[in-house]
């Protein structure tokens, strides 16, 4: 089970910069500044919710609880992919 959370870094490391380079060849070219403006907005939210959503878990339950939370939702993510 560590060799998944080992893993889903780097996937999501890689992720993002494919996606975002895959844009303009999905979006019209009228479209591609509104498609890029989503995408960073899309990007941004997920790390300021990421850090809130952290802090709010760990101020509630022990370390213990938070962490195997997190690995759990990691756990489901990776087997949907």
């Amino acid at each position: 089970m560590r060799w998944r959370l080992i893993l889903a870094r780097p996937c999501t490391a890689s992720f993002n910069p494919v996606a975002g380079a895959l844009i303009p060849d999905i979006v019209a070219e009228t479209q591609l500044q509104q498609a890029n403006s989503y995408f960073l907005m899309k990007n941004a939210l997920e790390s300021i919710a990421g850090i809130i959503l952290a802090g709010v878990l760990l101020s509630f339950c022990s370390l213990g609880f938070a962490v195997t939370a997190v690995s759990l939702l990691f756990n489901r993510r990776i087997r949907e992919l």
